[in-house]
């Protein structure tokens, strides 16, 4: 599932509750609505001359995010729908076109490990990320049924609570990923077994408990796709993760992943991004992806370059 489905779950959710701010504004400030991945939308309004980080720091003081800010990023929609991540050390105005206000999703940018994470509220952000990911069926292909059982268990019971079998199992259907088939009936009783044993635990572990079990057994997890053409041109999805770059095919079947150290180097001209990928014989050999616009290919090159130096500081900090 790519990027832009964001955009269009905002299409489709054009009157959610608004929080926070005056929504005057004047010719030094600039107005934005910034809905997070539970639908929340909260308006803020930054100086003309501010950075987009301004615009991530401002969300996280609202709602209680004082240490770990660094973990998020603001993303736009574009004109075909298309999603860029901004680059948050840049004014924000010259990164947006048109006039405010600005409509803007505040989104985890860096998936690190659960363990990592030591606010209540960020964890609580993750949880919610995940769940979207989860529910656009984007990160799944590699995962089993029995685990898909047990995060749909988790999900219902954070939302509904303690297991019921007059009205629980129902309602299982609406954590099933949109994109795929009806739930199957396997999956309902497994998350039923599942839901049972949860009885009474916390709903903050129980998310924790979800966020381990994706970060531990979806090989996408943290992973943001792109829609992109080979020379042959076929539509593929190019993935950037924690640990390396994923090529799969346009249902999110995995072709082939790229861990960071295979990466020799890599550069964008247009809408061409090119992997310069390292042989086992030593050799360098480069492989093109083309995308739909010169903008969206560029957000794809700082994409994976801010990734890649985002977690080999984690790495290098962890030694």
């Amino acid at each position: 599932m790519a990027l832009q489905n964001l955009h269009e779950l905002y299409n489709n959710k054009r009157h959610p509750s608004r929080n926070g701010g005056d929504s005057g504004r004047n010719s030094t400030t600039l107005m934005c609505y910034v809905t997070l991945a539970s639908s929340q939308v909260y308006q803020v309004e930054v100086d003309h001359k501010a950075e987009c980080q301004e615009v991530i720091d401002k969300i996280c003081k609202l709602i209680g995010i004082t240490e770990e800010a660094s973990y998020f990023g603001i993303l736009l929609a574009g004109s075909r729908n298309e999603l860029f991540w901004l680059n948050s050390r840049n004014r924000l105005s010259r990164q947006i076109p048109g006039s405010p206000p600005y409509h803007l999703y505040f989104r985890v940018k860096y998936f690190v490990q659960p363990s990592t994470l030591q606010l209540e509220e960020t964890r609580h952000q993750f949880y919610t990320n995940v769940v979207y990911h989860l529910k656009n069926g984007s990160w799944d292909a590699d995962t089993t049924l029995e685990t898909q059982s047990q995060l749909i268990a988790l999900m219902a019971y954070i939302q509904f609570g303690n297991y019921n079998p007059n009205t629980t199992p129902c309602k299982y259907a609406c954590f099933w990923p949109e994109c795929r088939n009806e739930i199957p009936p396997e999956a309902i009783r497994m998350a039923a077994a599942f839901h049972k044993d949860l009885k009474d635990i916390t709903t903050s572990h129980a998310k924790y408990e979800l966020l381990s079990i994706v970060s531990r057994e979806f090989p996408s997890y943290g992973t943001y796709f792109y829609d992109v053409k080979n020379i042959f041109d076929r539509k593929l999805l190019l993935g950037v993760g924690p640990s390396d770059i994923v090529l799969c095919n346009s249902t999110g079947g995995v072709i082939d992943r790229f861990p960071f150290c295979r990466v020799h180097t890599i550069t964008n001209s247009a809408r061409v991004v090119t992997l310069n990928l390292l042989e086992e014989d030593g050799s360098v050999k480069g492989q093109n992806y083309q995308l739909s616009s010169t903008r969206l290919a560029y957000s794809l090159y700082r994409t994976i370059t801010e990734v890649h130096a985002f977690f080999k500081v984690i790495q290098l900090n962890n030694l």
